[in-house]
């Protein structure tokens, strides 16, 4: 009997960095790896666990975030102080795991495994926060339009000459929109509307985190900043 299209589309795909594997890698260290840097990637690896354990891509996507949200976020306080933006906050730390990116992996992600679906989602004015923007009656059809092809024409240069921290920097700010839709009640649950993308996002996703939170594990040395929220032992 044939699969049919929503099975297809929550299937989940087989990985090679898997949550279980890296927690091995993370205990190994674990006489190096504490404080907040273990704290980061364990809570981070309990969501990569739960996305690759659900059937069902809505939830994957948000696993999968919160995940990436994990590795990346500092505390509260921190970002009051700077006034820095989400956003902000996670193009500083890509620049910084992209640097220390020693064997390309994320490079090989969105070069060869990606490229199309990347591509794709760079394309999609539905996840372009100017878009919406222009809904709201916040920006005119013309400065829209204008602002989007800016960013495509942008983002094409940027593949030809392999610059992968400027299309991973663009293709997150995309996510994001696609993110505060889902988070922010602006999505249906297993709605048809924004679903390629979903599933799209979800698989970058997938290979993405678990990259990222190889790359950290491996560089321990460095300063990846304060969790939010350390646990309290209160008495």
């Amino acid at each position: 009997m044939a699969t049919s299209k929503k099975k297809m589309a929550n299937k989940k795909p087989e990985l090679e960095l898997t949550s279980a594997r890296l927690k091995k890698q993370l205990k190994n260290g674990q006489a190096v790896l504490v404080g907040p840097i273990y704290l980061r990637l364990h809570r981070a690896l309990s969501w990569l666990k739960a996305a690759e354990q659900t059937e069902q891509v809505d939830e994957r996507f948000i696993f999968l975030w919160i995940a990436f949200n994990a590795c990346y976020a500092n505390e509260l306080a921190d970002l009051s102080k700077t006034k820095t933006s989400e956003s902000s906050a996670f193009s500083l730390f890509i620049k910084r795991v992209i640097q220390h990116d020693d064997e390309t992996k994320i490079y090989k992600l969105f070069w060869v495994r990606y490229s199309q679906e990347i591509r794709l989602l760079l394309d999609n004015q539905f996840i372009f926060k100017q878009f919406w923007e222009y809904v709201q009656g916040e920006k005119t059809a013309a400065e829209f339009q204008q602002a989007f092809e800016a960013s495509k024409r942008a983002c094409e240069k940027a593949i030809g000459k392999g610059n992968a921290v400027f299309v991973l920097i663009e293709l997150l700010r995309r996510l994001y929109t696609l993110r505060n839709q889902v988070f922010h009640g602006g999505a249906t649950h297993m709605g048809t509307v924004n679903r390629k993308q979903l599933v799209d996002a979800s698989a970058i996703l997938m290979r993405l985190v678990p990259a990222i939170i190889e790359i950290m594990i491996v560089h321990k040395e460095l300063d990846w900043g304060r969790v939010m929220y350390p646990p309290i032992n209160a008495k």
